[in-house]
Parts: structure tokens; C-alpha cells; sequence
């Protein structure tokens, strides 16, 4: 079975063709539709994605009509003004900004989403728009403007908590707007929402491994290990989650819980689960999280931990790596290694610049 595409990856191949489209390269449109056409079968779905490729075929079967009947070059562009070219445009930009993100050039991302939140005017859907404030959002969050971050969520919940079909999409914000909260040292506002969600969680309960995850995450930033621990605990009740590349990761988050409150026998078999978990299941971020666990008690091994962090670099998310080591600089400052708390501390320096 061929490997599915990324949305994101698709996407900034539309906008390549949507740019040929706009100015009118018929050759070069022609030969994007042939190279995109097929992605779309082997595509994760993504309605946005298949939205935008629709109205950019639309606009290419436009532009071949108009080389066909030999209209004159300014009967074609007549039309740049139109309100779908405005919502192409729009599309256009939040596609690229998805793509950058994607890519963690988080920067980029940023300028152009501010970019499509300009032409967000023309655009009718409320739930159209909550997404784009919730992607929105994400971005403020990678380059640390946590409190315009919370602005973007607040959008996006009030919009998505209207329509009960959203209900996904109102948890998903609702929990990143609880993280925002905790960013910003509004503790007691994160605590309602999470609160909150874990209400909603009831209507759909595939999400409460997720939902439960979240609220550990939280607990452990403000490194009250015993109340996360309940919490990774009921997330793992559920045998699907736990079977799955989540579910080691989440595992191997309650070894390391269970270390922090001095219950080293279970936290040794958390961590034997999630890294047999994470073998068969080829988890390369939990297999790193896992070394760096192992290094850290099982006994000390800074190679180990090293061999880890070294490994999570090249394998996870910019922000998953940047939690590793502040949790590193933590452990080792709670042991007054000061050297080595720096050691880390230099390397959180190095990523956010």
C-alpha cells in the first residue's frame, strides 16, 4: 500500500498551481494538474485541501477555456476581482501557512497566516473562520505569543461550541487554549476549561484519552506529579489508546510520573511497556523519550540521556523536543548539577534564538 500524502504537503503543491493559474502559464497549470491529480487518491483526507484543488480546477478550466476560444489576454483577468479570487486568495495563503508549519518554519507560517487573516472578510463560513483562528493560534503558540495565542482559541471555541456537530474541533480548541492559559500563569483560567472539557469528553468518549493526556500535561507543567498521575492513568484504561503510538508515549509519561512521587516499582514497568510498545510500533520520539528515562534512573547514565535528547532532535516536533530539555534542566537543577542544568538550559537557548 503506497505511503498517504500529508495535507500540507498536497497543499503547497496546489498553491504552485494555483500561482501558474494566476498568471495565466497554461503549460505549467497543465502539468500541476497532472502531478496533483493522483496525490489526491493517496491523500489523508482533508476537506480544506480538497476544497481548495476543487476551486483552483475550477480557475484552470477557466483559463483553458479562454485559450481555446482565443479570447483576448484581459477578458480572462476581468475576473481577479471577484469573490472567489478573494477566497482563493485566502485559501491560497492559509494552504501556504499550513505547509510552513508543517515544515516547523514557523516564522513563514506566521506571515502568512496574518496574510490570509486579511482577507478573512471574505470569507462567510463561521466555521471556515474558527479553523482559521484555531491554525492561527497554533502559530502564535510555536513562536512563544502565548497570549495572542489565547486571543486566536478564545475565537475559535466561541465559534466551534455553536454548532454540535463540531464538537471535536471544540475540544481540540479548548484544550490548546488551556494550554495558552498555563503559559501566561493563568492557572485557575486553565483549570475551568479543562474542566470543561472533561464535561464535553462524556458526549464523546474516544476523545477522554486525550482529553485526560492533556490534563496530565498540565499538572506536570506546574510540577504537581501526584494529581497528574490519576490522570495518564484513566487515559490508559482505555485498550485502544493504549495500543496505540499515543498510548506509548502516554505510558511513558506515567514512568516518568511515577518516578517524580517515588513509585519506582511501577514506574519501572511503565517504562518496560512503553518501550516494548514503542518497538513494535516503531515509535521513534517515544523510543528517545524512553532512553532519556532509562538514563535518568535505571541508574544514571548521561551517555543514555544524551543518546536520547540527541535522538529527539531528529525525530519529534520542535516543542517536544524543547520539553524534554527543560524537564532535563529541572531534574538537574531539583539535584543542584548546575553545570548540567546550564548544559540544557543552552540548548533550549539555541532553538527558541
Amino acid at each position: 500500500m503506497p505511503e498517504a500524502y500529508a495535507p500540507q504537503e498536497v497543499g503547497g503543491k496546489i498553491n504552485k498551481w494555483y500561482q501558474a493559474v494566476s498568471s495565466y502559464q497554461l503549460n505549467k497549470s497543465i502539468k500541476w494538474k497532472a502531478t496533483i491529480s493522483p496525490l489526491l487518491k493517496q491523500m489523508e483526507q482533508d476537506h480544506k485541501v480538497i476544497t481548495f484543488y476543487q476551486l483552483v480546477s475550477y480557475k484552470h478550466e477557466m483559463l483553458v477555456k479562454q485559450f481555446q476560444e482565443k479570447n483576448p489576454y484581459y477578458s480572462f483577468a476581468i475576473a481577479e476581482h471577484s469573490e472567489l479570487d478573494y477566497f482563493l486568495k485566502f485559501l491560497s495563503e492559509f494552504m501556504m501557512a499550513d505547509f510552513y508549519y508543517y515544515k516547523e518554519q514557523f516564522e513563514d507560517a506566521f506571515d502568512r497566516y496574518r496574510n490570509a487573516e486579511r482577507m478573512l472578510m471574505y470569507v462567510e463560513d463561521k466555521i471556515e473562520r474558527a479553523e482559521f483562528k484555531f491554525r492561527l493560534g497554533k502559530s502564535y503558540d510555536a513562536l512563544g505569543m502565548h497570549r495572542f495565542a489565547k486571543r486566536a482559541f478564545q475565537h475559535a471555541v466561541a465559534s466551534f461550541e455553536q454548532e454540535k456537530a463540531y464538537l471535536r474541533k471544540t475540544i481540540e480548541s479548548k484544550l490548546c487554549l488551556a494550554d495558552s492559559h498555563v503559559h501566561v500563569d493563568e492557572h485557575e483560567e486553565a483549570s475551568k476549561v479543562l474542566k470543561e472539557v472533561l464535561i464535553d469528553a462524556e458526549k464523546l468518549p474516544h476523545t477522554k484519552p486525550i482529553v485526560r493526556r492533556s490534563i496530565a500535561l498540565y499538572w506536570i507543567r506546574i510540577q504537581n506529579y501526584a494529581k497528574a498521575k490519576p490522570h495518564l492513568e484513566l487515559a490508559l484504561v482505555d485498550d485502544h489508546y493504549r495500543q496505540s503510538a499515543a498510548g506509548a508515549n502516554t505510558e511513558a509519561m506515567l514512568a516518568k510520573v511515577c518516578y517524580m512521587v517515588d513509585d519506582h516499582i511501577v514506574a519501572k514497568e511503565r517504562l518496560l511497556g512503553a518501550e516494548a510498545r514503542a518497538d513494535e510500533l516503531g515509535c521513534s520520539e517515544t523510543k528517545a523519550v524512553c532512553s532519556i528515562i532509562r538514563g535518568l534512573y535505571e541508574p544514571a547514565s548521561e551517555p543514555l540521556i544524551d543518546d536520547g535528547i540527541n535522538a529527539l532532535k531528529d525525530v519529534s516536533h520542535t516543542n517536544v523536543y524543547v520539553d524534554a530539555l527543560k524537564m532535563l534542566v529541572n531534574h538537574y537543577e531539583k539535584k543542584q548539577a548546575h553545570e548540567r542544568a546550564l548544559f540544557y538550559m543552552r540548548k533550549v537557548l539555541e532553538v527558541r534564538g
